[in-house]
């Protein structure tokens, strides 16, 4: 699947509201989990699972985020779950609406989105900004 193209995640049914540890590459049910290769950076230090999709970010792009500036200042646990030595968050959002989240976060001139802005980008913007 290309995870460039934000379309593709139009057919991606939505997740059970609990959460079931997944393997990054093992196929079986709802096991199987991608990364998501654009946004998967090697100096990044907290990865977020929305979908079936792993998102390697840096913490500081997240920081606009009441929310994740909380949760940034708390003490983590030291057996909390990692996943390639980073903190790993479970989001109960779309992989749509974050994968258009993270293309803002990372593109803040809008270089990477299209222009005209496609409209089905549009919603999943708007969703994630009333958060």
């Amino acid at each position: 699947m290309d995870m460039s193209d934000s379309s593709n995640f139009s057919s991606i049914p939505p997740d059970p509201v609990k959460r079931r540890r997944r393997l990054i590459g093992t196929r079986g049910g709802d096991c199987y989990v991608r990364r998501v290769g654009q946004y998967w950076f090697a100096d990044g230090d907290i990865v977020l699972e929305v979908g079936k999709y792993w998102f390697k970010v840096h913490s500081n792009k997240l920081m606009c985020s009441e929310i994740f500036s909380d949760m940034f200042k708390m003490p983590q646990p030291h057996d909390a779950e990692k996943v390639d030595g980073c903190p790993f968050v479970w989001l109960a959002d779309s992989a749509e609406d974050w994968l258009a989240t993270v293309k803002w976060l990372y593109s803040p001139q809008l270089e990477d989105i299209p222009h005209p802005v496609p409209f089905h980008f549009i919603p999943s913007a708007l969703r994630m900004a009333a958060k």
